[in-house]
């Protein structure tokens, strides 16, 4: 699947950041929803440092927000729904998969942690590892271009979930 995508070409959008701004405001005064990532071991300082926001749909289905950003540049949005609602995911349709906090690679560390998802990155980065970057795609995938990426990095711990996929994708 890796090098498939390397060859697949395609419009890349933009989404806005107005929606990370807002969505992050309406988090930082909502309650249950700073509750619920304390309790994922995310402080407040982290949630203000990456943007995390909050947005209801239509539905009522509460989403947590989690913006990507490469060098500065907003290249997507992932939500995650927030309890009680089913566990879901999103991004923003059409727009670039990185892996986020790949700022940090530029720092050219000799170690990294891999995390399977942006939640178990940012705990990580809140407990002082600095060297933390996550799959945004979820365990099933790695984009081909994320090879590139951490090709120069001399060790990297894998921090995948110990459940089926992400013991499967850690493997892979």
């Amino acid at each position: 699947g890796v090098v498939k995508q390397a060859f697949q070409h395609k419009t890349i959008a933009r989404p806005f950041e107005k929606d990370v701004i807002d969505a992050h405001t309406c988090l930082l005064v909502d309650p249950e929803g700073m509750a619920y990532l304390q309790k994922r071991a995310i402080s407040r300082k982290t949630i203000e440092a990456f943007k995390m926001g909050l947005k209801t749909d239509q539905y009522g289905v509460r989403w947590l927000t989690i913006p990507h950003y490469e060098k500065g540049q907003l290249l997507n949005i992932k939500s995650r729904s927030l309890p009680p609602a089913e566990k879901m995911f999103r991004r923003v349709k059409d727009c670039s998969s990185v892996l986020f906090n790949s700022d940090i690679l530029q720092e050219n560390p000799e170690t990294v942690y891999l995390c399977e998802g942006e939640l178990d990155a940012l705990a990580l980065l809140d407990k002082g590892e600095k060297n933390v970057v996550a799959t945004t795609t979820g365990a099933g995938s790695f984009d081909a271009t994320w090879v590139d990426q951490l090709g120069h990095i001399k060790k990297i711990f894998l921090c995948y979930d110990n459940d089926e996929a992400g013991q499967k994708g850690a493997r892979e």
